[in-house]
């Protein structure tokens, strides 16, 4: 947030220990409606100008609250006001509302913004207090320090801030939104959740000794990508250092190897273009699909009547869905298409993802020269065989396959 104030008020602030409020005439709603938006589980950085010299930001402090008071008037209470050495262009601030800078000549008593990396490092230097880059000791943490944190502020950390830290830990991606942070913590609202979390993140940059982080929550998370849910609230992602931590003392069981594979999938799914804009439904759709789970799986068995689409076997532990048409060449219709996939015993599936055996367009079995009849047979599957049945919309997906390792021209 940037305003502009008089020079002796801020002086006498700076004799106070950097503490202070100052009153506006005029009423601050909408600041306050925006800072009460915000997923912020503290004080929110003020940039000050001088109104008797309008140079930029010369000051910097973090609000503490913004009180609308009767009559039309605004108190803003503030906290750890510092004088920065040199004082950043207003240019370098950006309105929130349309991404323009400030103008030069701007007038209104404030304004919601953001501020380029280069002087947001300038600015959270210098509340820190110290020369030290505050995200880049909490970005140095190892598990190991993260681990020792835990024994020591265990003690200190309630019920529900550590249901949240453990369900964080084990979403997928370790990402979630501060709404389903405060389901975890029995929380109604996001808002007593964010509070929550960020005071469990100023126990951790306590103990770290780590000053200066723009939000608390920063210190055990970092905000995802995207940053936002489909409903507007932030995601957060469990910093990795932390997730092990939380394995090594044993609060969080290590996952299982399905776990990994979900975990890759996401991350796959996450870094692909096509999936970018898609909504958080259809992105665990894909996830799911990429290895064979979830509603993909569902629709294979129901296709294929729970049984292997070559075999017949029907144990359900060792069929998979398997894609034809392999999933980096299709569009994500086609990833999600069950005509796409075949469900196949695991051994079946090694030989058809390795290209080692294709299927014509009427089902038959089709097989590489290397891998002779009596190994075929060893496996209990004859060079004879044919998929149960093909329906028209798999023969596109099993002459992709064919194409890609060679089956035809």
């Amino acid at each position: 947030m940037y305003t502009i104030v008089n020079r002796p008020l801020l002086e006498a602030a700076i004799e106070s220990g950097g503490e202070g409020v100052f009153t506006e005439g005029r009423p601050w709603a909408s600041a306050h409606r925006h800072l009460a938006s915000l997923e912020l589980s503290e004080p929110f950085p003020l940039l000050i100008g001088d109104a008797a010299t309008t140079a930029g930001v010369e000051w910097v402090a973090m609000i503490e609250t913004i009180e609308l008071v009767e009559g039309g008037s605004t108190h803003v209470h503030f906290s750890s006001l510092v004088k920065l050495g040199e004082a950043i262009p207003i240019t370098a601030l950006r309105k929130t509302s349309d991404g323009l800078p400030i103008s030069e000549n701007y007038i209104r008593p404030y304004v919601p913004c953001t501020i380029s990396g280069e002087f947001e490092r300038v600015v959270l230097t210098a509340l820190a207090g110290t020369d030290e880059d505050p995200y880049a000791a909490i970005d140095s943490k190892t598990a190991e320090d993260f681990a020792e944190a835990l024994r020591a502020i265990g003690p200190k950390i309630t019920t529900a801030q550590k249901a949240m830290l453990i369900g964080h830990a084990k979403a997928t991606l370790h990402a979630l939104s501060m709404l389903s942070l405060a389901e975890l913590g029995g929380y109604a609202k996001f808002q007593s959740a964010n509070m929550q979390y960020g005071a469990l993140g100023r126990k951790f940059s306590d103990h770290f000794d780590i000053h200066g982080l723009n939000q608390q929550t920063q210190a055990i998370a970092k905000l995802g990508k995207p940053e936002r849910d489909e409903l507007g609230h932030w995601v957060w992602v469990l910093r990795a250092p932390l997730v092990e931590a939380l394995y090594l003392v044993g609060w969080v069981p290590r996952p299982a190897y399905g776990c990994y594979l979900a975990n890759a999938a996401a991350i796959e799914v996450a870094d692909d273009p096509q999936c970018a804009d898609v909504t958080a439904t259809v992105r665990q759709a894909l996830v799911d699909a990429r290895i064979g789970q979830g509603a993909y799986r569902s629709k294979l068995l129901e296709v294929w009547r729970g049984r292997c689409s070559l075999t017949g076997c029907s144990i359900a532990q060792v069929l998979i869905a398997s894609h034809a048409k392999p999933w980096s060449q299709c569009d994500n219709r086609e990833r999600l298409d069950e005509f796409n996939g075949l469900l196949l015993a695991a051994h079946v599936d090694k030989l058809f993802d390795a290209g080692l055996i294709a299927f014509a367009d009427n089902g038959h079995m089709l097989t590489k020269e290397c891998v002779d009849a009596e190994a075929f047979a060893v496996l209990g599957i004859p060079t004879n065989a044919k998929l149960r049945f093909v329906q028209p919309q798999h023969i596109p997906y099993l002459k992709a396959h064919r194409m890609l390792y060679g089956f035809e021209p």
